[in-house]
This record gives C-alpha cells, sequence and structure tokens, in this order.
C-alpha cells in the first residue's frame, strides 16, 4: 500500500513537472512529507495592486505564516512568464488574481480564496476553518454510520459549501435524506432542483409534497416560497416574469396573512426591494406601505428609512 501512494505521489509530481509547474513541486514533497496541506498564493508579477497589497497585509504577515504553520506549507507563486502562466492558469483554472488556493498533499483543490477585506488573523480563521471541514468531512464519508445526529450531519452538510468541490456537499446530501427525519435536507435538494426544472415538473412536485407532510410549520412553507422565488427572479427579464417570479411570496401572504404576521411584512419588503430593483416603483410602493403597516412598532423607523432611500433612488 505504501509502494502503491508513493509510486501516485511521484507520478503526480512528474505531471506538474511536465506541465511546466516546477515551482510546486517542492511545496507539495514536504506536504506529503509532514503530513501538511498547502497553501498557494497565485500573484501577478508586477504591475497589480490587489497582488501587491495582500502580499504586504497577509501574506508577509508574520501572524499568518504563524498561525498557519502547523497545519500547511506556505508558497507563492508570480505568474509572470506568459507559458508558465497559462499553464498555471489551466491547470488550476486561475480566473483572477490575487488568489489563494489550499490543497492537499496530492494536488485536490480543498478552497479557494480571492481578496478579501479581512485581516491575518480572520484569513487564518477562513483557512483552517476549510481544512478542518475537508477533514471531519472526509473522515464522515469514510464511515457515515458513526453519526446519526441530524443536526451534526447538517452541520457538516453547511460546511462542505466551504469546499470547491460539490462532491463533498452532493455526498452528505444523499446521506442526510436518509437519515434526517426532519426537511432540512428536502428543501436543500428543493433548491438545487429548483435551478434544473420548473415548478411544474414532477419532481419538483413531489418533493414539496413531502415537505409539507414532514413539516407543516408555516415556515416551511416560506422557506419554500422564497426558494421559488430566487430560482424565478433569476429568469425576470420582463414583466410578465417578474409578476411570475414574485407570485410564490404573494400566495403565501395571501395564506397568512392572519396566522403569520410575523413574516408576513417581511415577505413585503422583500418583494418592494426585488420590485424597486426591476423599476417597478407602483407596484413596489404598495408592497413597502404594506411591509410598514404590518411591522412591528420596533422595525417600522428602519422601513421608513428604506422608503426614503428608494425615493431618492427614483428621484435620481
Amino acid at each position: 500500500m505504501l509502494y502503491r501512494t508513493l509510486w501516485v505521489f511521484c507520478c503526480f509530481i512528474s505531471s506538474l513537472y511536465a506541465q511546466g509547474t516546477q515551482a510546486l513541486d517542492q511545496p507539495f514533497i514536504l506536504a506529503h512529507r509532514e503530513g501538511k496541506m498547502v497553501l498557494a498564493a497565485f500573484l501577478e508579477a508586477s504591475g497589480c495592486p490587489w497582488s501587491q497589497r495582500i502580499k504586504e497585509d497577509v501574506l508577509s504577515s508574520p501572524v499568518f505564516l504563524e498561525g498557519l504553520k502547523a497545519i500547511v506549507v506556505f508558497t507563492s507563486v508570480n505568474l509572470c512568464h506568459e507559458t508558465n502562466r497559462q499553464r498555471f492558469q489551466d491547470l488550476f483554472h486561475i480566473h483572477e488574481l490575487p488568489l489563494l488556493i489550499l490543497f492537499n498533499g496530492f494536488q485536490e483543490e480543498i478552497a479557494r480564496w480571492g481578496l478579501l477585506t479581512l485581516d491575518p488573523k480572520d484569513y487564518i480563521k477562513k483557512i483552517q476553518l476549510a481544512a478542518h471541514s475537508f477533514e471531519e468531512i472526509g473522515a464522515f464519508l469514510r464511515q457515515p454510520h458513526l453519526i446519526d445526529n441530524p443536526e451534526k450531519i447538517q452541520t457538516l452538510y453547511m460546511h462542505s459549501k466551504l469546499l470547491s468541490s460539490s462532491y463533498y456537499s452532493e455526498q452528505i446530501l444523499q446521506i442526510g435524506l436518509e437519515k434526517d427525519p426532519g426537511s432540512f435536507f428536502l428543501l436543500e435538494q428543493y433548491a438545487l432542483l429548483l435551478k434544473e426544472r420548473s415548478l411544474k415538473d414532477p419532481r419538483i412536485q413531489q418533493i414539496r409534497k413531502r415537505i409539507l407532510k414532514k413539516n407543516k410549520e408555516k415556515e416551511a412553507e416560506l422557506k419554500m416560497a422564497v426558494l421559488e422565488f430566487e430560482a424565478l427572479s433569476a429568469k425576470a427579464k420582463n414583466k410578465k416574469r417578474i409578476n411570475k417570479a414574485i407570485t410564490p411570496l404573494v400566495e403565501y401572504i395571501k395564506k397568512f396573512k392572519i396566522t403569520g404576521r410575523d413574516h408576513v411584512w417581511k415577505v413585503h419588503l422583500m418583494i418592494a426591494q426585488f420590485l424597486f430593483s426591476k423599476q417597478e416603483v407602483k407596484q413596489a410602493q404598495f408592497h413597502i406601505q404594506a411591509a410598514l403597516d404590518e411591522a412591528p412598532d420596533a422595525f417600522k423607523a428602519n422601513i421608513k428609512s428604506i422608503i426614503d432611500s428608494f425615493c431618492q433612488g427614483d428621484l435620481h
């Protein structure tokens, strides 16, 4: 087994070398030897203020380097030579710089980050969380029978979304659908299918019925209405589609106007914000006024300020 592992690793290093990415050879060899991950910073060699900024503010910080040295081998790659640059971009799907990519010892990408408005300590937290989540999720998928707590599986699922590959979230979703007696994973599956299928699709309707059967509370219907709105609003390019997009939210308001007043005003506000973004001012004004009328007194001042900002935007 050890011989095969070393053989695979050597083949990987040879592959990197053949593709002209020798700059990563040593970090991966060292990471494999020490049981660590590789954190690679891809930077523009010159003329990029953002690469210079992350280099000076984060990557050169002793706090950053010290905080991660226990789990990663850090390397910085300046992309300058045109041929070499293209090879890196093609191999690691680099579309903008600067870019940080966290790999395991065999070049599997774990997570990536561009330039964020974070200090070194906050970058460390993000990288540590991704590294820990990757290890924890891998252990869970190898032995899923060891964890039956639905909340723990939900946490692992949410953490899997931090990772670059959708493989992990897809696997946990399937396990969650089997183990979770609630509607959390059904709602996640519903959201994913809405990106691919229409609301009338039999599969969509089947899951919808299962969610309502498991959870008859109005919160479940609200979550479905919001998911349907989000899916439809992405395609709202004309007035007909705009009205179609808000239909799930409008239907929710009609159904729960009396029993769901704690949520109805928020739904009106969501509709108003969307309609204003589509320049449907009259419709938006109706819903923003409804939100103001329905909202608890503690929120009325905030809604009035939103109305003022909308009006100013409309005037300009």
